[in-house]
């Protein structure tokens, strides 16, 4: 069974005296812990009208401890980015608990062309739903953050809202989204290889992104690499196709943007493309999905093959020798934007505190960093 509340004491009560389901604004506003959500949506009133109106929708409810986690919260709460964050949150369709399954499930949000939120294929941006081991429905955004549901399957008269302990940042592009989970050695090898602006302008991809312990793996080899010689091994790790975990199949070949093979191999839990373990499923971004790997590609090695029973991949590149320092870092931020660091297996870095916050609307990222 889930750990989470199936239903509100405010739908307990309104069934107990025959009272009809709710309209969203009565539900908020009779919510004690959704205070801070109505507070938003009362003090942007084109979203309350939209949501007062929209039906075939689930919210996913942001709590007050949600808001509490902001040290600048009036800024959401009152601020220009409050309306398309908050439509990120409301689904297309109602998807009560039934709906999570440890099969991850990408549900379309409603937001829409929204500036500088929209997805760059034209698709809807999509929520990550999944139980997880423990049986906890959880839901991811964009960075991987994760958010818990706490109390499910409240009803309202345009659909279900689940009621979650974080907020959902949208994804963003591949750039910004890389930095903040820490793959500052990919920034800085798409830096050197001058491919940033042409890589935050792609869509309807698939990225496998080595770690930087991946890079410094190889050091003594992509160090000394041209722009050009970068830029035909970063190819190799971009599909152009949208390849979620739940469509990787054990034995499926990709095509890689340069038109070279990617093998994909499944033992278990274990996924691997190449040579290469997936360290991190499912990071959300605008122009399609990443994927954390532990090793760098090679484009002139695609026979290669995992150690399956290995904890650790050797390098695809045989001459390899690590290095001391991570590659490409140098000049890099590596913002301390999350409490984790790199996405775990399950696609999750941690909640959207105030440090996410504070790259999000004090650097600017709401107004610049998801624009084509």
């Amino acid at each position: 069974m889930m750990h989470i509340k199936f239903i509100s004491l405010l739908s307990l009560a309104s069934l107990a005296v025959g009272q009809t389901v709710p309209d969203i604004l009565t539900l908020l506003n009779g919510t004690s812990s959704l205070s801070q959500l109505a507070k938003a949506i009362t003090n942007a009133p084109e979203v309350a009208i939209a949501l007062g109106g929209a039906e075939n929708i689930t919210i996913l409810a942001p709590n007050d401890e949600a808001f509490k986690a902001f040290s600048q919260m009036e800024q959401i709460v009152d601020g220009e980015m409050f309306a398309p964050l908050l439509t990120y949150h409301v689904l297309n369709g109602i998807y009560e608990s039934t709906a999570f399954s440890k099969t991850p499930k990408f549900l379309p949000s409603i937001l829409g062309d929204y500036q500088p939120f929209r997805n760059l294929s034209g698709a809807p941006q999509v929520v990550k739903a999944v139980l997880t081991a423990s049986n906890n429905a959880t839901v991811f955004g964009g960075l991987g953050v994760s958010a818990s549901v706490v109390t499910a399957n409240v009803k309202f008269t345009g659909g279900v809202v689940h009621i979650i302990d974080s907020l959902l940042p949208p994804p963003m592009n591949i750039s910004t989204t890389a930095q903040i989970v820490q793959l500052t050695s990919l920034v800085g090898a798409l830096t050197k290889a001058d491919l940033v602006d042409i890589v935050d302008r792609l869509a309807g991809v698939t990225v496998f992104a080595p770690t930087n312990a991946a890079f410094q793996a190889v050091g003594n080899l992509v160090s000394d690499l041209t722009p050009q010689q970068l830029g035909d091994v970063l190819a190799y790790h971009v599909v152009p196709q949208v390849a979620y975990s739940t469509s990787l199949k054990d034995g499926m070949e990709l095509t890689a943007l340069d038109g070279k093979k990617l093998t994909i191999t499944i033992k278990g839990d274990a996924v691997f493309v190449n040579g290469a373990r997936v360290t991190g499923k499912d990071v959300l971004v605008n122009a399609g999905v990443v994927h954390v790997i532990d090793s760098v590609l090679n484009p002139n090695n695609t026979n290669d093959k995992p150690e399956v029973s290995a904890s650790t991949q050797s390098p695809a590149f045989p001459s390899a020798t690590r290095s001391p320092d991570e590659p490409f870092t140098s000049g890099i931020d590596a913002s301390s934007t999350t409490t984790g660091a790199s996405p775990s297996a399950t696609g999750g870095v941690s909640k959207m505190g105030v440090s996410t916050f504070l790259v999000l609307a004090g650097a600017g990222v709401f107004a610049f960093g998801m624009m084509a």
